[in-house]
C-alpha cells in the first residue's frame, strides 16, 4: 500500500477482478493499520524486508507483487533485493529518486496526511481530479474506509523513511522481471512522466497511462485498472 494508507484501502472494484485468476494477499506495513512495529525506525529496505519475511511466514515462494505510489518504492526495492522471490512487477504511479517527495504537490500532499485530521473527501480530491469529484460526489461509493491505527506519529515515519530512502535510478535497469508502469495522465502528486523515464531503463518492460486519471487511479478506473493488469501478467 501507500504513504499513509491501510490495507483496508485498495478498492474492492480493482481486487475483485484480479482475484477470479489469482490469489490476492494485501497487508498493512509496519505500525499502520492493523500491523504492529511502530516503535522502530522505519526505512523503505525494512518495508521490503517485511513484505519477503511475511511471504516467507505465508509459504510463498514466488509472487506478482503490486505496489502503489510510496508501496511501489517498496516493491523495487523487493525485486532488488529478493529477485527470487518476484516474478511479476506491477509499479502504479511510482518514483525513483526521494527527490519526488519534495515537490511542492507531493509535499503539501504528505504534509497534510501526516497530520492528521483530512477527511476521506478532501483526501479523494487530491487523489483525483477536480472534474471527477464534481461528477462523482459522493465518495463513500469510490473510497473503503481504513480499519486499525493511523498514528500520525507513524505516518511521519513514513514520510521521513520516504524522504531517506536511496532511490534506484542507478540500480533500476538491474530488475529482470517483467514490470508494468501505471500512471494517471493528471496525476497530481507524482508525475506520470516519471513512469516512462523508469520504463526506458528496464528492458521489455510495458507503461500504461490512464487519460484523466490522478494519483488515486485505482478509485477511478479500478476495473479498466484490473484489466490492464490481467493482460500484462497473461501476456508477457
Amino acid at each position: 500500500m501507500g504513504y499513509g494508507a491501510t490495507m483496508n484501502e485498495w478498492p474492492y472494484h480493482l481486487l475483485k477482478p484480479l482475484s477470479r485468476k489469482y490469489r490476492i494477499i494485501i497487508f498493512d506495513n509496519r505500525g499502520i493499520g492493523l500491523s504492529a512495529g511502530k516503535d522502530e525506525n522505519f526505512s523503505i529496505e525494512l518495508f521490503a524486508d517485511d513484505t519477503a519475511a511475511l511471504m516467507d511466514y505465508l509459504g510463498i515462494e514466488k509472487a506478482h507483487v503490486l505496489g502503489y505510489s510510496m508501496g511501489s518504492a517498496i516493491a523495487q526495492e523487493l525485486a532488488l533485493n529478493y529477485p527470487e522471490k518476484v516474478s511479476g512487477l506491477i509499479l502504479y504511479s511510482t518514483f525513483a529518486s526521494s527527490d519526488e517527495m519534495k515537490n511542492p504537490a507531493m509535499r503539501s500532499f504528505v504534509s497534510r496526511i501526516a497530520v492528521g485530521g483530512v477527511s476521506s473527501k478532501e483526501v479523494l480530491s487530491s487523489l483525483t481530479t477536480e472534474k471527477w469529484v464534481r461528477e462523482n460526489p459522493d465518495h463513500r461509493i469510490y473510497m473503503p474506509k481504513s480499519v486499525g491505527s493511523k498514528d500520525p506519529g507513524v505516518i511521519m515515519k513514513q514520510c521521513r523513511a520516504a524522504l531517506r530512502w536511496r532511490g534506484s535510478l542507478n540500480r533500476i535497469s538491474c530488475i529482470e522481471k517483467k514490470v508494468l508502469f501505471i500512471a494517471g495522465s493528471d496525476d497530481k502528486i507524482i508525475p506520470p512522466e516519471n513512469s516512462t523515464h523508469m520504463a526506458g531503463m528496464i528492458k521489455g518492460s510495458w507503461v500504461v497511462q490512464f487519460k484523466g486519471g490522478g494519483h488515486g487511479l485505482m478509485y477511478q478506473m479500478p476495473e479498466k485498472m484490473a484489466e490492464t493488469i490481467l493482460c500484462f501478467l497473461e501476456i508477457s
